[in-house]
């Protein structure tokens, strides 16, 4: 009887560490700012590529791609596999395929979007794009893509408890 209770302590405790552990090793997607002067996000079509090499000559791979209305906020998450470290990396990257589509409420306007992919190498960072200015008419709609973005990790890419990796925003253009 205490084997067996023994062993169902035991199974609980892996269950628990198994969870939290994958609970740590998640990638939040985050629009911190929808709008700008007259114009705002009223959708994202986003799809975020990971990819991790798990053992030697073995890479996973997953898209985590939606449609997102008004994105503000953290709207979206994934995960990869293993805890990044250099034998087994782990890489994110946003598609050139991924929009959003902005709304003119006003005078013509000139927009871009910043996105980042965060780091914390012990240092913190942030690596850096910037879409293509896209110009858009009083009263008009258009698509503006995201910029080719990527960034492998070799090591535990969170910062604290924050696990937000992916951030993007709207920016008139000057």
């Amino acid at each position: 009887m205490k084997k067996l209770l023994l062993s169902c302590l035991i199974a609980i405790c892996g269950l628990t560490t198994m969870n939290a552990k994958a609970q740590d090793q998640k990638y939040w997607v985050e629009c911190y700012r929808n709008e700008t002067g007259y114009c705002n996000i009223t959708s994202a079509y986003i799809g975020v590529n990971t990819a991790q090499t798990i053992s030697p000559g073995v890479v996973q791979s997953w898209t985590n791609t939606g449609i997102f209305t008004s994105p503000i906020g953290v709207f979206t998450y994934g995960a990869w596999w293993n805890t990044p470290t250099i034998i087994t990396p782990a890489s994110i990257s946003i598609p050139t395929t991924s929009y959003i589509t902005v709304k003119n409420n006003n005078t013509a306007a000139a927009v871009n979007v910043l996105m980042a992919i965060y780091y914390d190498n012990g240092k913190g960072g942030s690596a850096y794009f910037t879409s293509e200015t896209v110009s858009i008419p009083k009263g008009g709609t258009a698509n503006v893509y995201f910029p080719a973005s990527s960034y492998t990790y070799t090591y535990d890419p969170r910062s604290g408890t924050t696990p937000i990796l992916i951030s993007f925003g709207l920016f008139e253009a000057n």
